[in-house]
């Protein structure tokens, strides 16, 4: 009978996504196999190369769960309160990815992804059918679903680059940033927004121009 591992393979890629965070490609296994407890020998018996342990150790763990909120929604419930939810959700996700991304470009690993059927393109397709079903539903005015689902992944994933990547936190927090999205959104996506906005910059009402030919 084998004997049981003492320390598993999640925990020694645990220990090596926070060494490729925290110091970048220039970590060694050596290190990495003595912060873990092992020796050396187990990293490579384990995982084969150091290539293969640091993209077992940053690329995404599978499908966000995010995306199958998106796939299921919307429901009946307000549409700021879905959008909310789904914001949250997304905003988590970047929070968690997008160190291990930069981690993962500083190591010279291209992420093993499908050129036609990447992660990046399947959220955007997927938050494009969730703003196209809102829009259907009446929760949202009638819009580009396509540019709303573009800008709205992208609002959400500038906080933690600037967060993680270019070591500053603006605003007052993720939660208070989150929900100034959302907002933003709402305010231009709710239903009877187009009716109530103001009229465009060099554009005058008809009750306007009459008032100033009139006078």
């Amino acid at each position: 009978m084998s004997r049981p591992r003492q320390v598993s393979d999640e925990e020694i890629l645990r220990v090596a996504r926070e060494c490729l965070i925290a110091r970048g490609p220039t970590i060694s296994t050596s290190e990495i196999a003595r912060q873990s407890g092992v020796s050396q020998a187990v990293i490579f018996q384990r995982f084969g190369t150091k290539d293969h342990l640091v993209r077992a150790a940053l690329d995404s763990p599978g499908a966000p769960d995010w995306l199958e909120l998106a796939r299921r929604g919307p429901d009946q419930r307000p549409g700021r309160e879905q959008l909310l939810e789904l914001a949250v959700a997304i905003h988590g996700f970047f929070d968690e990815m997008v160190p291990r991304w930069e981690a993962l470009r500083g190591c010279g690993v291209q992420p093993d992804w499908n050129e036609d059927d990447s992660p990046p393109l399947r959220f955007h397709r997927t938050l494009s059918g969730w703003f196209t079903r809102a829009r259907t539903r009446g929760l949202l005015v009638d819009h580009d679903a396509r540019g709303a689902a573009l800008g709205f992944l992208g609002a959400l994933q500038v906080r933690p680059w600037f967060q993680h990547v270019a070591q500053q936190a603006p605003g007052r927090g993720a939660r208070a940033y989150v929900e100034t999205v959302v907002d933003l959104f709402w305010a231009a996506l709710r239903p009877g927004a187009r009716a109530s906005a103001a009229p465009p910059r060099g554009r005058r009402s008809a009750k306007t121009t009459t008032r100033r030919h009139t006078g």
